[in-house]
């Protein structure tokens, strides 16, 4: 890929700017605050926009450049792909979307996806590379490659991390104890204590333990229900035969009343039967008043001595009066009375109606009590007399009252347990939330353990093929950044990389000094891009030289530019790296801000 031309119609400070590049090497030259780096984020921002987001940073990067004194803040570029194709980008950097032009002038814009915050991927889906990875590898700002004796080991290590992971960012010993640390922190092991499976553990086996003593009242309570349920049974049962007596007791003081009046009329029908017998009686009295009388006669004929017969005469004369004034006393008026056999109909008709009202309300009470108490004891209730009703009525209420008593003390009883029983239920609930949480440890565990499995395998991986690679390039950079000094290279068991010296003793890479180490990096992180993509992506040094001294310089102008094909933008304050390339003789476009 080459950057052929750029217009730049207000960023930062740079406006009305037009620049055309050589294919090749581009030296761009300004003073200090002239606008070289703002150049190279104009080219970055034309291809993945302008983030309006801090990210850490002071300031977002679409407030820092955004010029202060126009209203046009926007740009074009025009660039061309290894395979021919070339393209123009036009962008307002107020709008998320830029226009996309092929070499035709059509608008493609649709063409290409957008991300996630609306950005148009299409130098992505051009070149394969993202923004990340460009200012990873091609784009080195100067903050990027300062090196000091206090960084050494800091790019020693990354350097380790391209050879064992293909990435200097990561770090296969770092980030498995990365991983075992967080595995710690987050699950923790069945030895560990205060981890997360450890408090789980712990809290089920409390609580498990609470569980089997509140067990007991499940027992409980179902020895009490069962008493509830006997004494509600029995209550019921006894209410039942309570209100049958009760009935019964109503019934037989209404039999009692019909009784009461039949025996009346019983005694009508006595008195009617009595008087009918009272005129022979009559006959009977006149016939001993007759009697008498002629006793009188004959004593007073037989008797010749008058106090005698006085003394014989005088009571006969009294009891014949009596007997005569009693068997003349007239008869009593029975006009109101009926005849007997017209009250024997009545009574018997009586007797009867009280029969059949005894015996239809006798099946009345059967009916209504026959679900609810058992046929035997109705009938044996209903076959009582008044007084043991009256007794059993009396009984019954002293039961049920002592049911009632006796289900309020199991209610009592019933209610302690049930709070033990809450708390079992909530014990249950927390024994369930508890149990998924460890399953779901184990699960994240599980992850881990599979995660660093394959970590593993992706590392033994890379360092067959990946790290044969690397060292290739490696080996070929140190010997022409050192002038074939140092030639050869492997990793030992510790993933450390050792340089073989001049007597064939091998040393740490830490050993070299730290310019070397610097050269190293820097050429390596250039070269990483063409393991990401198979475009020649350009490679933009920002002030990447600085701290280099004159040797060192040198030699890195004269790696890149003479192994690489790649269009090469170097950003400087300086005249050095003008007159290294005149003196080697590498061929540059200058411009000067």
């Amino acid at each position: 890929m080459k950057i052929q031309k750029i217009k730049i119609n207000g960023f930062g400070k740079l406006q009305n700017k037009e620049i055309e590049f050589d294919e090749k090497i581009n030296l761009i030259q300004g003073e200090n605050e002239s606008g070289k780096s703002t150049l190279l984020k104009f080219i970055l921002a034309m291809f993945y926009g302008t983030s309006r987001n801090k990210n850490g940073k002071f300031i977002a990067d679409y407030e820092r450049y955004k010029p202060w004194n126009t209203e046009e803040y926007s740009g074009k570029i025009e660039y061309k792909l290894d395979n021919g194709e070339e393209y123009e980008v036009f962008r307002e950097f107020k709008r998320k979307s830029p226009k996309i032009y092929n070499d035709q002038k059509e608008d493609i814009t649709k063409k290409y996806g957008v991300d996630k915050s609306k950005e148009s991927t299409f130098f992505l889906e051009q070149t394969g590379i993202g923004e990340e990875n460009f200012f990873a590898t091609s784009a080195v700002e100067q903050t990027e490659i300062k090196l000091t004796e206090n960084m050494k080991n800091s790019i020693i290590q990354k350097l380790s991390n391209i050879a064992v992971t293909g990435n200097e960012s990561i770090s296969y010993k770092k980030t498995i104890e990365t991983l075992n640390k967080k595995q710690m922190e987050e699950i923790g092991t069945y030895r560990s204590n205060g981890r997360p499976i450890n408090i789980v553990n712990d809290e089920i086996k409390k609580l498990e333990t609470e569980r089997e003593k509140l067990k007991v009242y499940e027992e409980k309570r179902n020895n009490i229900n069962e008493n509830k349920s006997q004494l509600e049974g029995n209550l019921a049962e006894d209410t039942d035969i309570l209100e049958l007596l009760r009935k019964q007791k109503t019934e037989l003081e209404k039999q009692e009343l019909k009784k009461t009046k039949l025996k009346y009329i019983e005694s009508q029908i006595d008195n009617n039967y009595n008087t009918s017998k009272t005129k022979p009686k009559r006959q009977v009295l006149y016939s001993i008043a007759v009697i008498l009388m002629i006793l009188i006669a004959i004593m007073t004929f037989l008797t010749k001595n008058p106090i005698v017969l006085t003394a014989i005469i005088i009571p006969i004369i009294i009891i014949a009066f009596g007997v005569i004034n009693k068997a003349s006393e007239p008869e009593k008026k029975t006009t109101n009375k009926q005849p007997i056999n017209e009250k024997e109909e009545e009574y018997k008709k009586e007797k009867i109606e009280f029969q059949n009202e005894k015996n239809k309300k006798e099946q009345e009470i059967i009916n209504e009590f026959k679900n609810k108490i058992d046929e035997d004891i109705i009938k044996e209730i209903l076959s009582l007399k008044y007084e043991k009703v009256v007794e059993y009525i009396s009984e019954k209420e002293r039961e049920i009252a002592d049911y009632k008593i006796g289900k309020k003390e199991v209610e009592i009883q019933n209610e302690a347990i049930e709070e033990n029983l809450e708390r079992l239920i909530e014990i249950e609930e927390k024994l369930t939330s508890l149990k998924n949480d460890r399953i779901e440890l184990n699960k994240l565990n599980k992850i881990y353990e599979i995660v660093k499995e394959e970590i593993t395998n992706s590392y033994e991986e890379i360092r067959k093929n990946i790290t044969p690679d690397f060292l290739k390039e490696f080996k070929n950079i140190l010997a022409q950044v050192t002038n074939n000094k140092y030639t050869n290279a492997y990793l030992d068991q510790d993933n450390q990389i050792m340089i073989e010296i001049e007597n064939g003793k091998y040393i740490g890479i830490d050993h070299l000094s730290t310019g070397t180490i610097d050269l190293i990096y820097l050429s390596l992180r250039i070269s990483a891009i063409q393991e990401m993509t198979n475009e020649k992506m350009p490679i933009l040094l920002d002030e990447s030289f600085a701290y280099y001294d004159e040797p060192r310089l040198e030699n890195i102008i004269r790696y890149i530019t003479q192994n690489y094909e790649n269009q090469v933008f170097i950003l400087t304050c300086s005249n050095r790296e003008k007159e290294i390339m005149e003196k080697n003789k590498i061929e540059y476009n200058q411009i000067i801000l």
